[in-house]
């Protein structure tokens, strides 16, 4: 059988720059040093150029629409400034532009993200970087490793083999099983280098906190439930002697020293390790009180049941005894670890290696989370490709593909295509790849590979992959356009968390990790980073909802300036009219929306990458057209209403825009030949502002309810949203205040008029029932004709 080189990261005996030797004695070599060195390298590919975050695009393009608008306006403040010398003029356009510019999107963007986060630590995934609160929703490639992602925190025992017989984990027990049973279990607690935290006194055998490796953890804890005493079992076997479980040698030994019924010692070996190489070691094996010898055939038997044991993705244990009779092994195991001394497996297992009893098998399965199925197919319906990187062999990694519903169970591979039945031809199985096949070729060839498999297949399970293959993997994704989401949480996925779009991490993974990451996963769940996926898409929609209110103002500013310059009508917004709008009208109500429940399954959708434009111009055309035509409308018969009603009937206005704001005219007649004076022009304006804002303020109410849903019907996707609703109160609250401060603010002159709130509704509420009903209208009509023109235009 082909062996390859076991990568360093992995090696057992290679130590890094800062390792400590906790006991014994050795001697090292070095080998490499300086950027030459594994951290060197992996430092060097954490620090290359990082994708721009979604929100970095999102400002570049509303940086770009609010360039160009300034940009013309700048243009045409030019050109009148050139031919009029009015500050009249320069004042209007200094205003629009300020107007028209959307300082409030930035705050907009920030309470999203933020609110975003604290939704996504209710579904226990914290966000360090507040960006990737929104980039994580356009995700469209998913790597993740399989160690605590995808399976649970804890293995457990699922069979047994003992006597030659397999039994189920969970029903065996020493009175049905005999004293070999007992044995095999108490072998698997004594070769063993796991151990019971203290101060578990009075705690459950389930709860009982354990140190030490998952697989030795798993054995010690089945054997808390089938021994009486294990703390006993330890002490009357002390351990004089323990070679731990390597990757190289694959076996863990250990010899212990006990007291049999006459008071003489006795030492006792004990062995666990891969079936293989256990099982050629041993010479006999034990039924009930009968011992018979292991021929040729029975451990060609046990090899191949552990091989189909390891094929369902189990860890198969395998276990040996031998009682130490021989005077010679006694003092060299004497010799070698009396005193604290330190030796080596080979110097006491050299002599009878091949006079080991078997004891039996156990297979530990690292189970599942339950909710990691239903994840995989929430990332299928929304359209991410899922890559499972992992370190663990094929079989394996197989076998949780298998589970969790990456691959389909019960076919073979080979024959997937052809078994498919029909209902199940949609469904496309991920492909299996063995990474160490591409270890031996160069690193460009293996990148090359790895996109060929991205692009061929519709998922993929790499097993044996090495760190490096993991980085070039995400890579690989980049370059063929894709957001890439990577999960990790040990030292060598540092470089792969650093050069994706989102870096997610464990909690509680190594330091640096956690650093390098802008997710991170509280409870270690693949299933929680989907959730913080469906979070972000609804933040996305939600954003575009808040953005088409805000924007539907800006047509009033437009109209107000055309009708200023272009016809001129007296009606001149100042900045404070405009701040009054942006912030308290346009703001704050927006940030309501952040808040909307989904009205769509945002999962069963693809990722928008090729659409991620938060100001898009069918979002223009909703808002500047369809909205803001119908409340510019509104605004400007209300004005025109109450302009006739002071007098000025739309024939006298056109053209009054100089000799109304000219201080020196103290004589100017209206439509039924009465004079104004300035300051009585000057009254005028200020309640001008107040109907004008007080419009505003209705439409804006009625705009904010209707932009609850893009698509769906507003009765039937409801009002639970509070805040939503409140904001709405909060905006005809704020009507009338505007109404009752009027007399307050705008100074009246002996005899003038206040406003007549019960004319100004009058006016307006025509307009409230048009909106409603247009886009009502709209949204009926883009449920009843998807994907038509209808929705390629004012689908935003």
């Amino acid at each position: 059988m082909e062996s390859h080189p076991l990568p360093k990261w992995t090696s057992t005996n290679m130590a890094f720059a800062g390792t400590h030797a906790t006991r014994g004695y050795g001697y090292s070599m070095a080998i490499d040093c300086g950027k030459n060195t594994e951290v060197a390298k992996m430092l060097e590919r954490s620090f290359k150029e990082r994708p721009v975050s979604r929100v970095a695009n999102h400002i570049k393009q509303v940086g770009f629409y609010t360039f160009c608008v300034a940009l013309i306006l700048l243009i045409i403040v030019f050109f009148l400034v050139s031919n009029d010398d009015s500050y009249i003029q320069v004042e209007m356009f200094i205003t629009i532009m300020i107007a028209l510019t959307p300082l409030y999107l930035p705050f907009i963007f920030f309470w999203g993200m933020t609110a975003t986060r604290s939704a996504m630590q209710d579904t226990q995934c914290y966000a360090r970087n507040l960006e990737a609160t929104s980039t994580v929703g356009l995700t469209t490639v998913i790597v993740t490793d399989m160690t605590r992602t995808i399976t649970k925190r804890l293995m457990q025992v699922t069979e047994i083999l003992v006597e030659m017989e397999l039994v189920n984990a969970e029903i065996a027990n020493a009175n049905d099983l005999g004293p070999r049973f007992t044995e095999l279990i108490q072998a698997s607690v004594l070769c063993n280098d796991a151990f019971i935290h203290s101060g578990n006194l009075g705690v459950s055998k389930a709860k009982k906190d354990m140190y030490g490796n998952y697989l030795d953890v798993a054995l010690l804890r089945y054997g808390l439930f089938n021994l009486y005493d294990i703390k006993e079992l330890r002490k009357s076997n002390e351990t004089v002697a323990n070679k731990t479980y390597s990757t190289a040698d694959r076996v863990q030994v250990t010899v212990h020293r006990s007291y049999g019924a006459n008071g003489k010692p006795k030492l006792i070996l004990l062995m666990k390790g891969q079936c293989e190489r256990v099982i050629r070691r041993c010479s006999t094996y034990a039924v009930r009180d009968e011992e018979h010898p292991l021929n040729d055939q029975l451990q060609v038997y046990i090899i191949k049941l552990s091989e189909g044991l390891l094929a369902d993705g189990r860890h198969v244990r395998a276990f040996a005894y031998k009682e130490l009779t021989d005077t010679l092994e006694m003092r060299r195991i004497s010799r070698m670890y009396s005193d604290g001394g330190g030796g080596e497996y080979r110097d006491y297992v050299a002599l009878k290696i091949f006079s080991l009893r078997f004891l039996g098998l156990i297979a530990i399965y690292h189970s599942p989370r339950s909710t990691i199925p239903k994840a995989v197919a929430r990332c299928r319906s929304a359209g991410i490709k899922l890559v499972m990187a992992t370190t663990h062999d094929p079989n394996r990694a197989r076998a949780m593909a298998k589970e969790v519903g990456l691959m389909l169970p019960h076919l073979d591979d080979s024959d997937t295509e052809r078994k498919l039945s029909k209902e199940n031809r949609a469904y496309k199985p991920a492909e299996m790849v063995d990474m160490s096949e591409y270890a031996q070729e160069k690193d460009h060839h293996q990148l090359r590979y790895i996109e060929q498999l991205l692009v061929n297949h519709r998922d993929l399970v790499c097993a044996n992959t090495t760190p490096e293959q993991f980085q070039w993997i995400v890579e690989a994704c980049q370059h063929l356009g894709a957001v890439v989401s990577v999960i990790g949480g040990s030292i060598q996925d540092t470089p792969a968390l650093t050069t994706a779009s989102v870096g997610v991490a464990r909690f509680g993974c190594a330091p640096i990790c956690e650093y390098s990451a802008d997710l991170i996963l509280m409870d270690g769940s693949f299933a929680s980073l989907t959730r913080a996926i469906a979070e972000s898409r609804r933040l996305y929609e939600n954003l575009k909802k808040a953005v088409v209110y805000c924007l539907a103002t800006d047509s009033i500013w437009i109209i107000s300036y055309l009708a200023f310059y272009a016809l001129g009508f007296p009606l001149l917004f100042d900045i404070v009219d405009i701040i009054i709008v942006c912030v308290f009208v346009n703001l704050v109500p927006a940030m309501a929306l952040l808040y909307e429940f989904q009205e769509e399954k945002l999962m069963l959708q693809k990722p928008k990458i090729y659409d991620d434009c938060i100001v898009n111009h069918r979002l223009i055309f909703v808002s500047h057209i369809l909205l803001g035509t119908i409340e510019s409308a509104a605004v400007f018969t209300v004005y025109i209403m109450f302009m006739v009603d002071r007098g000025f009937l739309p024939s006298n206005l056109v053209g009054l825009t100089i000799l109304w704001h000219d201080e020196s005219v103290n004589d100017l007649t209206d439509s039924y030949g009465q004079e104004w004076s300035s300051a009585e022009r000057k009254q005028l304006d200020c309640q001008l502002s107040t109907i004008c804002i007080m419009a505003i303020v209705v439409m804006q109410c009625t705009s904010l309810v209707l932009n609850k849903t893009a698509r769906a019907n507003l009765v039937a996707h409801g009002f639970g949203n509070w805040r939503l609703n409140l904001a709405a109160l909060y905006l005809i609250v704020s009507c009338v205040v505007l109404w009752w401060l009027d007399s307050y603010c705008c100074l009246y002159l002996p005899g003038s008029r206040e406003l007549n709130l019960g004319a100004f509704f009058y006016v307006i509420w025509p307009f409230v029932p048009l909106m409603v009903f247009l886009e009502g209208t709209r949204k009926y009509f883009l449920r009843l004709f998807p994907d038509s023109w209808i929705e390629r235009t004012t689908m935003y």
